[in-house]
């Protein structure tokens, strides 16, 4: 898929030395602000749960003859993201032996950047490998493929790593390792330079977790380096990821509504804030942006239900009491696990986050400082009597007006999302352009209730998916676009004690359906037939008929019986 191109607006800037060449000299004071550690870093005893948590989650992973976090989950038996993660839980924890582990691990990771000079010109030249047991991308055997033989984002998982590691324990290593991260870290920002949102790459200014990493990484080593080109860029990210957000005023990143990857935007948000070179507009930016953004995170979040209202851009998770998702970590932070929406820890899904966990603790004073008591305060506040009905523009570009809607109500049982999108091609399986959740049940614990879900599985790029109180709308604009011959329909979680009891219709939510179009065929999947991460998912299609010419529709009438 081809996106369109976001120009990079750089002035009267010199132009780049090509990939390969010498980068200017380091001057290791730039950029450094005080001595690490900060005086600012302290963890609450929130934060230092999860932090503690993180830790043994990684000390049981770390492989002590290789130096390495071992893990199945990037294509070989290691991974270089989960151990740069644990680098500075290591240095902030600074027991017997820590700090030794911690070199040996950055040393491996600088040794997993691609620096062959026959890789130049690639996609992957000054990425980082995923795994240290995993081939290099060739023709042969590992054949070149984005987000599969290599992934770009490991520039800015790493970079950004480095970023915090250096600002704040760089006391604890040698200067001579210390040159060598930031060595490594103006490679890695040149190849997120190179990433140009076309002809194979994806990353556009709307690709809000790479785009605000990318941004802290390249002004950070601009600056400790003195390479004013490279500033200058990372302020010009930061410009357009604030432009784009606070487009016709609508505060919405583009990447929206997305329970997991927010989480990674939080992280880099406070690093805007914590790290960024004196004289920087980053902190102005991100003070304004992770504010907004919590914001918006209370008004999706319901708290009797425990999970954030959809639509979602992006989702790998449906019901926040089962399965993580990492912005789960920063309410644990911030509240306390007992009122949070979190999974169990031994969950898989959470094991996964929380490798991260100790990057995510070492900012938690830093997001507590930028945040408002009124916003911690809605985060633990019942939805009541009065439902919660708004509306949200997200832009998709600087470059058009393109602009998706999205539409949802929270009640205290029963909440949905909708998004009218016109696209030329679908968003895939993380998108999920409408979604009901509805308390489904009541367990021994009245904060933590069976919640369950159905949603639209996206078949077609234009989809009007609108949301009002007990009702929903859904349909297909474009019925010149594959996909549109079917309304597709996923249902989720629904609980153990509906089983036991025999029931054949969803448990305490009646759904009237009334549609415009469709030829009277429904097929029911089977359990399991269909699987998205973890969920196991019944699969419910609706079939148009062939000859009807209008605008087929569906719609539900939702009534909470419980």
């Amino acid at each position: 898929m081809k996106v369109p191109q976001l120009s990079l607006a750089l002035g009267a800037l010199v132009v780049l030395p090509a990939l390969g060449n010498a980068r200017p000299s380091p001057s290791p004071t730039l950029g450094r602000r005080w001595a690490a550690p900060s005086p600012a870093l302290s963890l609450s005893k929130y934060d230092q749960e999860v932090f503690d948590v993180a830790m043994t989650i990684n000390d049981w992973a770390w492989e002590p003859s290789t130096g390495w976090i071992e893990s199945d989950d990037d294509n070989g038996h290691t991974s270089s993201r989960f151990t740069a993660w644990y680098v500075p839980g290591l240095l902030y924890r600074n027991g017997e032996g820590d700090v030794d582990k911690a070199i040996w691990a950055i040393k491996n990771l600088i040794g997993l950047q691609f620096t062959n000079p026959a890789d130049n010109g690639t996609a992957w030249y000054w990425d980082y490998k995923e795994a240290s047991d995993i081939p290099s991308p060739n023709a042969d055997t590992y054949p070149a493929e984005i987000y599969g033989s290599y992934d770009p984002n490991w520039s800015y998982f790493i970079g950004l790593q480095f970023v915090q590691i250096i600002e704040e324990f760089e006391s604890l290593l040698p200067s001579s390792l210390i040159d060598a991260m930031v060595d490594s870290t103006y490679k890695a920002a040149r190849n997120l330079m190179t990433r140009v949102g076309y002809d194979g790459d994806n990353l556009v200014t709307a690709y809000s977790n790479p785009t605000i990493g990318r941004a802290i990484v390249v002004e950070w080593v601009g600056n400790r380096i003195g390479d004013t080109n490279l500033t200058m860029a990372g302020e010009q990210y930061a410009k357009d990821i604030y432009d784009l957000f606070t487009a016709d005023g609508y505060n919405t990143l583009g990447e929206y509504n997305v329970p997991t990857y927010y989480g990674e935007d939080v992280l880099g948000l406070c690093q805007w804030i914590r790290h960024a070179p004196a004289n920087s507009s980053l902190p102005t930016y991100g003070k304004y942006i992770l504010t907004k953004l919590w914001e918006d995170i209370a008004e999706h979040y319901n708290y009797d239900l425990k999970n954030m209202v959809g639509p979602y851009d992006r989702v790998y998770h449906r019901n926040m009491l089962i399965d993580d998702n990492i912005i789960s970590i920063f309410f644990w932070m911030l509240l306390g696990r007992d009122v949070s929406p979190v999974a169990p820890i031994g969950t898989d899904s959470a094991i996964y986050d929380l490798r991260q966990g100790a990057s995510f603790a070492l900012v938690g004073q830093t997001l507590r400082d930028t945040l408002n008591q009124t916003i911690l305060d809605s985060l633990v506040t019942p939805v009541g009597d009065v439902d919660r009905l708004f509306t949200r523009g997200i832009r998709v570009s600087l470059d058009n007006d393109t602009t998706r809607v999205n539409t949802a109500w929270v009640n205290e049982n029963v909440m949905a999302g909708g998004q009218q999108v016109a696209e030329l091609y679908n968003r895939g399986s993380q998108f999920t352009p409408m979604i009901l959740h509805w308390k489904s049940g009541n367990t021994t614990m009245p904060s933590r209730p069976y919640v369950s879900f159905f949603q639209l599985y996206a078949t077609a790029s234009t989809i009007n998916a609108t949301v009002t109180p007990w009702h929903i709308e859904v349909s297909y604009p474009n019925t010149t676009q594959a996909g549109t011959d079917v309304f597709e329909y996923l249902i989720g979680d629904i609980p153990a004690p509906y089983w036991a009891a025999g029931q054949t219709n969803l448990p305490c939510l009646d759904v009237s359906i009334s549609s415009e179009g469709l030829n009277g065929t429904v097929e029911l999947g089977k359990y399991g037939d269909f699987t998205i991460q973890s969920n196991n998912l019944w699969m419910v299609s609706y079939y148009v008929n062939t000859t009807y010419e209008g605008t087929p529709r569906m719609s539900f009438e939702v009534k909470y019986t419980c």
